[in-house]
C-alpha cells in the first residue's frame, strides 16, 4: 500500500516535497479507510473500521522500516510516519 510507493530521498525534502508526500499519505490512508468503512456492515462500527485500517498502515509503515533500516527508504518512511502520527490527521467521518 504506502510503502510500495516510497520515494527515494537523496538531499532533505524541500517545501513542495514535503508538501506532495503529504498530500500522497493522506490521499492513501483516506481511500484505505474508505475501503474499510464500506466494507463494514454494521453502520455504528465503521468508525472502529477506519481506525483499525490507520492502525494497520501504521503498523506495516513501521515494520517496513525495520525491513528497511540504514537506507533511504526507511528515512522517508519516518516521513511518512510522522505524518500518519500527525493528530489532524486522523478524524472520524460518518457515512
Amino acid at each position: 500500500m504506502l510503502t510500495g510507493q516510497a520515494i527515494s530521498l537523496s538531499k532533505p525534502p524541500t517545501a513542495p516535497m514535503l508538501v506532495a508526500i503529504r498530500a500522497g499519505v493522506h490521499v492513501a490512508l483516506g481511500e484505505a479507510e474508505t475501503i474499510f468503512r464500506a466494507r463494514e456492515d454494521n453502520k455504528r462500527m465503521k468508525d472502529q473500521a477506519a481506525h483499525a485500517c490507520h492502525t494497520l498502515c501504521r503498523a506495516r509503515v513501521v515494520e517496513e522500516m525495520r525491513l528497511h533500516r540504514a537506507t533511504k527508504t526507511a528515512e522517508h518512511l519516518k516521513l511518512v510516519l510522522s505524518i500518519i502520527d500527525r493528530p489532524s490527521f486522523f478524524s472520524l467521518r460518518d457515512e
